[in-house]
């Protein structure tokens, strides 16, 4: 009896993390990456970023509400316009899908445990099929829209800058 405890023992979790806390961190992560990536020297035309700003910049960005205390366009070097453009495209597609997509192209399988954490995320069933097919037609989906629109606003600005042109 004394050993069947000790193995329990060992063999139980130290603590336990939910899903939603795993969500959060995964959310609080990708901010606090892209912060450091905005603050970063390289980032910006004039000086660097403060903190606050990249911070501000950065959860906007990635909760997609587009808020900015600067001006991007000018005050963002390429390299900080596609940290920014990156940081748009995870958040809105989300960490979890984002994070089973990466398992999926790594592993070729989701584990029990991350089909169940993407399967609470999207309230679905938790198979592994089921959870795969999910991301895929997300990640399929997003991208098709995305592609229409590129495709009309070439369109657009392509026409309209036409008749501009001297």
């Amino acid at each position: 009896m004394d050993s069947k405890w000790s193995f329990r023992a060992i063999t139980r979790p130290r603590f336990s993390v939910h899903p939603t806390q795993i969500t959060v961190l995964g959310y609080v992560a990708l901010i606090t990456i892209g912060a450091i990536l905005l603050a970063l020297p390289i980032s910006s035309t004039g000086s660097p970023l403060s903190i606050v700003d990249a911070f501000f910049t950065s959860t906007s960005a990635v909760c997609v509400t587009g808020l900015s205390v600067f001006d991007v366009s000018s005050g963002l070097t390429d390299f900080g316009k596609v940290v920014l453009m990156s940081l748009i495209q995870l958040g809105g597609l989300g960490i979890m899908t984002v994070s089973g997509l990466v398992a999926i192209a790594i592993f070729r399988r989701l584990s029990t445990g991350g089909a169940e954490l993407i399967s609470s995320e999207f309230r679905a069933q938790s198979s592994d099929s089921t959870m795969k097919s999910t991301i895929m037609r997300i990640v399929r989906m997003v991208f098709f829209f995305e592609a229409i629109g590129a495709l009309i606003l070439a369109v657009w600005f392509g026409w309209v800058h036409n008749y501009d042109a001297p």
